[in-house]
């Protein structure tokens, strides 16, 4: 049947690694394509081992699980142009291998979100993404609306929402040196035409630059909101 069972699986092909037909069993997992990097799993994974150089395709990056979470070790990052993720009863946590690590090392390098035609960016227990540089968001970003977060961190750039949307319980975002527009693509951001996220709370925001969020809901602030001058 083709499925791969093993505690650690790298991957590389000098084309693309296509290993989303059948869910495999893998601990950990990493590997580089030259153009996609598709993978799917049974019940979760980690990315790494530690130090493991992570997963590097400069075209698009695809993980799924049936079930379970996609981790993600120290030293382990993901590389691409577009990631897109499925995970119907999991959480996805590509925080580097720490909720706080700065290092270049740990940071993803992951230009936007993307989903297939039929599909969305879920993770039904959440989503946490610490990224290197400017991440944009082309995908329905989706969790449980009771159950799961969506927290998004760039380090070094901004984090933009050119079109759709996050359905979410609570958002967070920071951006130390960088701006967050997160408005559908909306020009400018108070049209009325252009359909708005869908959002629980709004948690902590950090933010060096502007902020600006549009909400199809009441927006209810749970965290510290800090920006400009304040953050």
């Amino acid at each position: 049947n083709g499925v791969i069972t093993a505690g650690t699986l790298i991957a590389n092909a000098a084309g693309n690694v296509n290993l989303g037909g059948v869910a495999h069993n893998v601990a950990s997992l990493s590997g580089s394509a030259g153009g996609t990097f598709s993978f799917r799993d049974a019940d979760g994974f980690q990315i790494g081992p530690a130090g493991s150089g992570g997963i590097s395709a400069p075209t698009r990056v695809v993980l799924q699980a049936d079930t379970g979470s996609i981790t993600q070790a120290t030293g382990s990052p993901i590389d691409t142009a577009a990631l897109e993720v499925n995970l119907p009863a999991g959480a996805l946590v590509l925080d580097g291998g720490s909720a706080n690590t700065t290092l270049a090392a740990d940071l993803n390098r992951i230009d936007s979100l993307t989903q297939s035609v039929l599909s969305s960016f879920n993770a039904n227990n959440g989503i946490t993404i610490r990224n290197s540089g400017d991440l944009a968001l082309n995908a329905w970003v989706v969790t449980d609306t009771a159950a799961g977060n969506v927290t998004l961190h760039s380090q070094s750039g901004n984090i933009t929402q050119p079109s759709n949307l996050i359905t979410t319980n609570t958002l967070s975002v920071s951006a130390p040196a960088g701006s967050v527009a997160l408005t559908n693509g909306a020009v400018p951001p108070t049209t009325t035409s252009v359909v708005a996220n869908e959002l629980g709370a709004v948690g902590t925001v950090f933010v060096a630059g502007d902020f600006t969020l549009r909400t199809f809901l009441d927006m209810n602030l749970t965290g510290a909101v800090q920006v400009g001058t304040a953050a």
